[in-house]
């Protein structure tokens, strides 16, 4: 009998020692990052594209479109500056007061007036806040050399996701107060939304927003010839625009354009909303929303019509990069999340490169945390 105990309590003592050791060697693991070479498939050996000799272009201006994926890009455009320390175009604004990430109030665009002086000797590098664009008004501001990059959405989901993030707003949730069911609130509204909505469409951020936020004027919403010869001014203003349905595809474009490494492209969705109800439109309600929002719609034609002819220009190694960039950018995702260290292999767009836990946290960071960083290295060198 006391052996048998005996035996019992020795099997315990093993067990305890072993799950000891197991743990504590998870623990350790834990602590330090793992370094893992990351080697992506590749899929088609490209001949039209290599790796040739560009310039890094570091004079950016991002117009920043309301919902329509800009804080994903605010954030990929901030880290570059940062991790690069240039100088940023910051509003002169109470740090931490109301809008102050956007330049001037709701219909201006930038100015010398508005914003930080640059340091003594030095100009702008980069742009990304919220701003009406104007070409003129950019130009004072930004370098000659400056390379202007935007985003569009499909209007029709850029609108419903606005409805949701702003609200409808008191006057429309009154009016619809007997309605529980939040699809007919949006119908509602869309039967005949200038009894809720300013009269002044470019102030809509549900209504031809895009048009809002590109500059377009009322009489440009108003006359098609006015509306398409600014489309083609802007189509020479900005090298790229990017269309938020096929994003991945914009990023590979932009790191083509800009000279940038797939690193400086890797991003994880920001001001995302999640808990947003999935609304369903009929036919009626689409043509409804086409017709009250016409700008808007010309607007996403024209540049996504643009956006697949530049693809096209790139050649068949073009695809090959959008599998390797998504491939990459998951993998790295995961490792993030994980504080991981990860090294990416050399491919045949980008020699090889560690993604670091300080590169985690700029990826992970959202857009107003970063802006603390921008806007107190600024204030920091306006002040020396």
């Amino acid at each position: 009998m006391r052996s048998n105990l005996r035996f019992v309590v020795i099997l315990a003592c093993v067990m305890l020692l072993l799950w000891i050791s197991l743990n504590t060697s998870v623990f350790l693991q834990n602590q330090q990052p793992d370094r893992i070479p990351c080697k992506p498939p590749i899929t088609h050996t490209p001949e039209s594209y290599t790796k040739s000799a560009c310039t890094v272009v570091t004079h950016v201006a991002f117009l920043k479109v309301h919902k329509a994926g800009s804080s994903t890009v605010a954030n990929i455009i901030q880290r570059f500056g940062i991790q690069r320390n240039l100088s940023f175009v910051v509003p002169k604004k109470p740090f931490h007061g109301l809008s102050y990430n956007y330049i001037g109030g709701a219909r201006d665009t930038v100015s010398r007036d508005n914003v930080i002086p640059p340091p003594a000797g030095s100009t702008y590098d980069v742009l990304w806040n919220h701003v009406v664009y104007n070409r003129s008004a950019f130009k004072n501001v930004m370098p000659t050399d400056t390379r202007y990059i935007s985003i569009v959405r499909h209007p029709m989901d850029q609108f419903v996701s606005a409805f949701e993030y702003y609200g409808p707003g008191q006057h429309v949730t009154d009016a619809f107060w007997g309605l529980k069911d939040h699809q007919s609130i949006v119908n509602g509204f869309l039967d005949n939304p200038w009894d809720f909505e300013d009269k002044d469409v470019v102030m809509s951020h549900t209504l031809n927003s895009l048009a809002y936020d590109f500059g377009f004027t009322d009489e440009m919403i108003q006359n098609k010839t006015s509306r398409f010869l600014y489309l083609t001014q802007m189509a020479e203003d900005f090298q790229l625009v990017m269309v938020m349905e096929h994003f991945d595809e914009s990023l590979v474009l932009l790191k083509r354009y800009f000279c940038w490494s797939t690193k400086d492209i890797l991003y994880l969705p920001k001001n995302k909303n999640e808990k947003k109800k999935r609304l369903t439109f009929t036919d009626k309600y689409r043509e409804r929303h086409r017709q009250v929002a016409e700008t808007d719609y010309d607007i996403y034609a024209y540049f996504r019509s643009l956006f697949w002819r530049k693809i096209w220009q790139e050649g068949p190694s073009f695809h090959s990069e959008v599998a390797h960039f998504k491939y990459v950018n998951s993998v790295v995702t995961d490792h993030c999340l994980l504080n991981k260290t990860l090294h990416v292999a050399a491919s045949p767009w980008d020699d090889p490169y560690t993604v670091n836990w300080m590169d985690c946290h700029y990826i992970n960071s959202n857009e107003l945390d970063l802006y603390d960083v921008i806007y107190n290295s600024t204030v920091g060198r306006t002040q020396q």
